[in-house]
C-alpha cells in the first residue's frame, strides 16, 4: 500500500487556489504559494513515484511526457500523431496541443474531405477560423 505523501494536499489546494476550512469556509491561497511549492518539489531529489508524478505534473506540458511513467515526450507524439493524419488522430494530437496550428490546419482539411456529413462544413470553417487566430 503506497502512502500519500504530506505535499499532495498542498498541491491541490495550490492549483485550486483554495482552501476548504474544517467548518466549510473557503480561504483563498496566494499565487505564490503555488510557486514556492513547485520550486521544492521540482527540485527534490526523491524518486519514488508520488515524487516523480508531482515532477511530471509541474513540468512544461509542451515538452514533458505524455504521463508521469511513460519516455515517449509530448512532441514526439504529436508528431507521429500528425503524420497518421487522420480525423482520429488529428484530434489526439489537439488533445495533446489545443494551440497546434498545423494539427487544427490539417483537421480542418480532413474534417471537409468527410462527406458523410453535412455538419462538417461548419466545423472544418470553425477549425479554419481558429488556424487564423494562432497564425496571422
Amino acid at each position: 500500500m503506497s502512502f500519500v505523501p504530506a505535499w499532495l494536499p498542498e498541491l491541490a489546494e495550490a492549483v485550486a487556489g483554495v482552501r476548504f476550512e474544517a467548518n466549510g469556509v473557503e480561504t483563498p491561497i496566494p499565487a505564490t504559494a503555488f510557486l514556492r511549492l513547485k520550486a521544492r518539489l521540482t527540485t527534490a531529489s526523491a524518486t519514488d513515484p508520488w515524487s516523480r508524478w508531482a515532477q511530471w505534473f509541474l513540468a512544461d506540458r509542451a515538452t514533458r511526457t505524455v504521463a508521469w511513467d511513460s519516455e515517449l515526450t509530448v512532441p514526439i507524439c504529436i508528431e507521429s500523431l500528425l503524420s497518421e493524419d487522420t480525423l482520429d488522430s488529428l484530434r489526439r494530437a489537439l488533445r495533446l496541443a489545443p494551440t497546434n496550428a498545423l494539427a487544427l490546419a490539417r483537421l480542418a482539411r480532413a474534417t471537409l474531405a468527410d462527406t458523410n456529413n453535412p455538419c462538417r462544413v461548419k466545423e472544418a470553417e470553425f477549425l479554419s477560423r481558429r488556424v487564423g487566430e494562432l497564425v496571422p
